[in-house]
């Protein structure tokens, strides 16, 4: 979780909040994702990929590996459980019918493409169903996320995960998927910028322009809880 608390470093000039109740998100369901690592991914032999494009318990076995990260992945950009699951479906159903074509027949290649599929699943879900801003203000008028698998207890009057989710979901598309990648799923920006198809330096941009975008709606946001 290094990467998440880098992030939090980022964006935590912040004014604090002091004597605030917690809020308390639902978070329901997102026990079953909880501690999937990147790395663990990556422990994946490189003959298994290449015997998944023809074996079908070789893919069985990919599926087990992954389904469980890219669903966590599609929680983390769509903001629910029961969309995300539908979404990851329909990732592995291009998985299934691309897998034969895929070139990089070894574990990191692998998990760079099912993410440009995942990525390429969510930006399209997004445009059919116009659903960006309907989202963002059901988030913000709930007052929670229920969606934060990774809430960890914190002292008093610091940000809590629910704000950090919120203003996630205010960032551009490509700036909620590099911070999601980065900090979440831990990717290197090579990998990043495979993934979305654009050049590494393109990725630490946007990343740096995201923290410093979430430091301000943060900060505005807390601020408006102080005059209140």
């Amino acid at each position: 979780m290094w990467a998440q608390g880098w992030l939090w470093m980022q964006v935590s000039s912040v004014p604090v909040v002091r004597n605030r109740k917690r809020r308390q998100g639902n978070y329901e369901g997102c026990d079953d994702l909880m501690g999937f690592r990147m790395d663990n991914l990556l422990d994946i032999d490189n003959a298994l990929v290449r015997q998944a494009r023809t074996n079908r318990d070789a893919f069985g076995r990919l599926y087990d590996y992954y389904y469980p990260v890219i669903l966590r992945y599609c929680i983390y950009r769509l903001y629910g459980r029961e969309v995300a699951e539908d979404t990851t479906s329909e990732i592995f159903l291009q998985v299934a019918k691309n897998i034969h074509g895929l070139n990089d027949c070894n574990a990191t290649g692998f998990r760079n493409w099912i993410y440009t599929i995942a990525n390429n699943e969510i930006s399209a879900y997004f445009r059919k169903q116009n659903r960006r801003k309907h989202l963002m203000e059901a988030a913000c008028q709930a007052g929670v996320i229920d969606t934060a698998c990774y809430v960890e207890d914190t002292a008093d009057g610091e940000i809590e995960w629910p704000e950090l989710h919120q203003a996630i979901l205010q960032l551009k598309p490509q700036q909620q998927a590099v911070i999601t990648l980065r900090f979440f799923e831990e990717m290197s920006n090579d990998d990043i910028a495979q993934i979305l198809g654009v050049k590494p330096g393109a990725v630490r941009t946007a990343a740096s322009r995201a923290t410093t975008t979430l430091g301000r709606i943060l900060q505005t946001c807390f601020s408006v809880i102080n005059q209140g």
